[in-house]
């Protein structure tokens, strides 16, 4: 628990472009856990050497102590089970149907996920699931 009261676990289904920008300014957030859900090699290097964003104004390094990285369902810690506030799927449309069943397995009863999918037919695949 964070002085001031709350605490967030939010977990980052996709880690691409758009989920480690996510995931970088969320890291800002000390309330904030993370737990990012990424392919083989984003996630061997998102969980080696953290994640380091630069723009013509600012540049931002996140260490991989900041989250928690994985690669599949299968490695999913069990604490995060059911106890997830909030999902963000961030993958191509591709993977909505996989990706849905990991955000219904990872939230909890209060939590809610938010697709930020490029598409037209995810949000039907989300409320199947979530």
């Amino acid at each position: 628990m964070v002085a001031g009261g709350w605490y967030m676990r939010c977990a980052i289904l996709g880690a691409g472009a758009i989920g480690t920008l996510v995931a970088a300014q969320l890291s800002q957030i000390d309330a904030v856990e993370l737990l990012l859900y990424s392919r083989r090699e984003q996630a061997m290097a998102l969980a080696a050497l953290g994640l380091r964003l630069e723009s013509e104004s600012t540049s931002t390094s996140v260490p991989p102590s900041r989250w928690t990285v994985v690669e599949s369902g299968e490695n999913l810690p069990s604490d995060w089970a059911g106890a997830t506030d909030v999902v963000l799927l961030c993958s191509k449309a591709n993977a909505s149907e996989e990706l849905a069943a990991v955000a219904a397995h990872l939230l909890s009863s209060e939590g809610f996920s938010i697709s930020l999918q490029n598409g037209i037919s995810n949000e039907n695949i989300l409320a199947k699931h979530c």
